[in-house]
């Protein structure tokens, strides 16, 4: 799954994510277009992201289960 189809699943818009994330909207865009993010950023995502679905009474997702997100060398 992408992070976009995972956004359209919690109809949460770009800012929504940035909002409950405490991220970027540049690093939002990155996490989508394939660029390269920091972990800490991924791992803000995923904690935003699992806080509701968990409220949702839904399985969590790992970094693994998100197509296309790329881990920046730095933190390699």
């Amino acid at each position: 799954m992408t992070l976009k189809e995972l956004l359209v699943r919690l109809a949460w818009s770009r800012m929504d994510l940035v909002k409950r994330a405490d991220v970027s909207i540049t690093a939002v865009r990155n996490m989508e277009g394939g660029k390269p993010v920091r972990l800490l950023t991924a791992a803000k995502v995923l904690s935003a992201i699992n806080a509701e679905l968990r409220a949702r009474g839904e399985s969590p997702v790992s970094l693994e289960d998100l197509e296309g997100v790329v881990i920046s060398d730095m933190d390699r």
